[in-house]
């Protein structure tokens, strides 16, 4: 599974309800770009919210993903 599947399938997993769109950044699957719309974010801040997409695809880093 490549890079962009990988951190899909781990943000919709923990932002059901989310519009999730993964971009491949350079063409090799190890550099991607996403962008989570969800109702968990209301109320959050910017670093609270980057911690909560952080915390869904901690894993997804700890492979070839940037």
């Amino acid at each position: 599974m490549d890079g962009v599947e990988t951190v899909r399938r781990a943000l919709t997993g923990a932002f059901p309800d989310a519009l999730v769109d993964v971009r491949d950044l350079t063409g090799g699957g190890d550099h991607v770009r996403a962008r989570v719309v969800s109702a968990a974010f209301e109320g959050k801040g910017t670093l609270e919210r980057h911690r909560m997409v952080y915390a869904a695809i901690g894993r997804a880093f700890e492979g070839p993903v940037h």
